[in-house]
């Protein structure tokens, strides 16, 4: 169900993020270090109304599994592109190790353009 309001919200989106990362079990510290950015980028979001630009956006969606519009708060649709398993996976890998993460990509390496 979509919502429909005007203007953007900094407190929805820092509500959504707040609530995305506690459901990852992550602080802001292992925010920052997902996305490769200094810990006071993802900060600021938290401490000051503002709200990232698009490809920040973009990459902390990408991140969480979910779409910008949700993580805006102008949406109550988490994801509509990938099935539930195809989420669970990517919330999976999220959490994994660097190491386990390359053999996660080592691994689906095997499988790249089968699929299309």
């Amino acid at each position: 169900m979509e919502k429909h309001e005007n203007n953007l919200d900094p407190a929805n989106f820092k509500n959504n993020l707040m609530a995305l990362m506690k459901a990852r079990g992550i602080n802001q510290n292992r925010l920052a270090q997902e996305l490769g950015s200094p810990r006071s980028t993802v900060s600021r979001y938290f401490i000051t109304d503002r709200i990232p630009d698009p490809n920040y956006l973009y990459k902390m969606a990408k991140f969480f599994g979910v779409t910008v519009d949700f993580l805006l708060g102008v949406s109550d649709e988490k994801n509509t592109n990938l099935n539930p398993d195809a989420l669970r996976i990517a919330e999976l890998y999220t959490l994994a190790s660097d190491s386990d993460k390359a053999v996660i990509q080592t691994l689906l390496g095997k499988y790249e353009g089968l699929g299309r």
